[in-house]
């Protein structure tokens, strides 16, 4: 599981500005969802749930993503309270190494809020049809600093993702 997690990590932080990155690193979660199902613990379970929707959100599927965050929230007690009793009955050394799943859902869903921003922002530019003086003035407010996730669809990292995804 470890294995898995430093290479999803990896293709995760390379999804950010590359879409076959992020495919990559949704293949890798969704193994990983598998283990999870198959130990039967509930916390890695969730967790894999929310590398898929960092994935779809590197991808530009905001909405899916956002629908597994809050199934993730909706479902969080009963995950919070079958960890707890996972940790009281299995030994030390099975333990999962954190219980921070409500903070793990508040950053994605921070992170999800903004690229919404970043789409509505460009959504209002594109309408308005405004120069780049007007621009500036008309949405000071609300102008990003960070790099623009809309642009990862148009860069390619790996020239065929299919063998990449077989070899996993």
């Amino acid at each position: 599981m470890s294995w898995l997690s430093t290479l999803g990590g990896g293709f995760s932080c390379l999804g950010d500005k590359f879409e076959d990155a992020a495919e990559i690193a949704g293949a890798i979660s969704l193994r990983q969802m598998r283990l999870a199902n198959f130990m039967q613990v509930p916390f890695f379970q969730a967790r894999c749930r929310l590398f898929f929707a960092q994935s779809m959100m590197q991808r530009g599927k905001l909405k899916l993503s956002a629908d597994i965050i809050r199934q993730v929230l909706l479902f969080l007690p009963f995950w919070l309270w079958s960890v707890y009793k996972f940790s009281k009955e299995a030994p030390f050394y099975d333990n999962p190494p954190e219980l921070h799943l409500d903070l793990m859902c508040r950053g994605l869903w921070t992170r999800l809020v903004y690229l919404w921003n970043l789409k509505r922002d460009e959504r209002m530019k594109r309408q308005l049809n405004l120069t780049d003086a007007d621009r500036e003035v008309f949405l000071k407010d609300s102008s990003s600093t960070g790099p623009s996730y809309s642009e990862s669809s148009a860069r390619r990292l790996f020239p065929d993702v299919s063998k990449i995804l077989n070899a996993l």
